[in-house]
C-alpha cells in the first residue's frame, strides 16, 4: 500500500529512527482518506499500523506543498522541548517537491458546546506553550508587526468592501467605515507596541479543532504546527476564549486567571494582572487584524453559495466583530 507518497519501508524507517529500535510493520490499513482532521494546509490519511514492537499505532498522515513543510522542524523544536502535543514520528521528502509526515493521532477530540473541563485544559495547554524557553526555538519564524501596516489597513478595507446589503447597514450601525482612517492614524503606534511586547511560541491557529487528548481525562495536546512562530506570548490565549471574534460562553476571566497562573509557573516569570489584561487585550487587536482576510475570503465564497437575510449567527458576523474589536481597542 502507498500513502499520500510514502510506502510501508519509508514509514518502517520512520518508526525506528523515532523509537531508536528496529520497528517491523506487519500490517497497515487505511482508516479513512482525505479527511479534514483540522487544519488549512495539506492532505491527510488516517492509518493503523500493526508493528511487532509497538503493537497497534494510529498514525495521521500528512502530505503538504514545499512551502508549509517547515512544519517538520516545528515540530521536532517543540518535541525536543517536551510541548505539549501530538507525537511527531517523522517525515519523508517528495521527488514532486512535497513531504509527507506522520503524527500520533489523537482520539479524543473537541465536543460541542466545549465542556468546561477541557476547555480548561486547552488554556493550560496554550499556558505551557507559552512558558517555553524562546531561546531554544531559535528556528522559527518571527513575527513583526510594524511592516505590515500597509497589508492590515488594506484587509480592513476589503472586509469593509463586501458587496452585500446586511452587512453594510451592519457597519453603518457599529460606525465602522472610518475604520481604515482611523487605522492610518492610529495603528502605526499600536503595531511598534506588538513589537516590543515579550515573545513566547505561538501555535498561531491554537483553535479547539486543533487540539486532542489521547483519553478522555488526558492533557490536551496542540497538532498541525503549520503557523508554528515566534510571537507575543499571549497571542494562543486569544483563540482559547475566543471564536472567530466572538467570546465563547464561558466565564472568561476565569480562564485567563487559570492561564496566566499556569503560564507563571512555567515561565517563572511574575506578571500583575493589570499587565498581563493590557497585553492580551492588544493580541486580541493582533489576532483580529490577522484573521481578517481569511475571514473575509471564506464569507465570499460563502455569500456566493447562500440566501441570507439580516446579519445573523453566520459566518458574515466574522468580520463584524474582528472590526468591532479593532475600532473598540484603537479608541479605548
Amino acid at each position: 500500500m502507498v500513502a499520500l507518497g510514502i510506502e510501508q519501508e519509508d514509514l518502517e524507517e520512520m518508526l525506528s529512527r523515532h523509537f531508536n529500535t528496529s520497528v517491523a510493520i506487519r500490517s497497515w490499513s487505511l482508516e479513512q482518506d482525505d479527511t479534514a482532521f483540522g487544519g488549512l494546509a495539506g492532505e491527510k490519511n488516517l492509518v493503523q499500523v500493526e508493528t511487532a514492537e509497538l503493537g497497534i499505532l494510529r498514525i495521521l498522515l500528512k502530505r503538504v506543498e514545499r512551502k508549509y513543510a517547515h512544519e517538520a522542524e516545528v515540530y521536532q523544536t517543540l518535541q525536543a522541548l517536551k510541548a505539549p502535543i501530538a507525537t511527531f514520528y517523522g517525515h519523508c521528502d517528495l521527488a514532486n517537491d512535497r513531504r509527507t509526515m506522520a503524527v500520533e493521532y489523537l482520539p479524543v477530540t473537541v465536543e460541542w458546546p466545549i465542556p468546561p473541563d477541557y476547555h480548561l485544559a486547552w488554556v493550560e495547554a496554550a499556558a505551557e506553550l507559552a512558558g517555553l524557553p524562546v531561546a531554544a526555538t531559535g528556528v522559527l519564524h518571527k513575527k513583526k508587526w510594524a511592516p505590515r501596516l500597509q497589508e492590515f489597513v488594506a484587509d480592513v478595507e476589503y472586509a469593509l468592501s463586501i458587496d452585500e446589503a446586511p452587512l453594510q447597514e451592519a457597519y453603518r450601525q457599529s460606525d465602522l467605515l472610518d475604520l481604515p482612517d482611523l487605522c492610518r492614524q492610529l495603528l502605526p503606534q499600536v503595531l511598534a507596541r506588538a513589537d516590543a511586547l515579550p515573545l513566547a511560541f505561538c501555535h498561531g491557529d491554537a483553535h479547539s479543532p486543533h487540539t486532542g487528548r489521547r483519553d478522555p481525562q488526558g492533557a490536551v495536546l496542540f497538532f498541525d504546527l503549520t503557523t508554528g512562530s515566534i510571537g507575543p506570548r499571549f497571542l494562543d490565549l486569544v483563540s482559547a476564549i475566543i471564536d472567530h471574534g466572538e467570546p465563547y460562553e464561558i466565564e472568561v476571566e476565569q480562564f485567563e486567571r487559570r492561564f496566566l497562573e499556569k503560564y507563571k509557573q512555567g515561565a517563572q516569570q511574575d506578571l500583575s494582572w493589570t499587565d498581563f489584561r493590557a497585553e492580551v487585550q492588544l493580541c486580541r487587536a493582533l489576532v483580529a487584524l490577522e484573521d481578517m482576510r481569511v475571514g473575509v475570503d471564506w464569507i465570499a465564497s460563502w455569500l456566493r453559495q447562500t440566501e441570507r437575510g439580516p446579519v445573523g449567527n453566520d459566518p458574515r458576523k466574522w468580520p463584524l466583530l474582528h472590526l468591532q474589536a479593532l475600532r473598540q481597542y484603537l479608541l479605548f
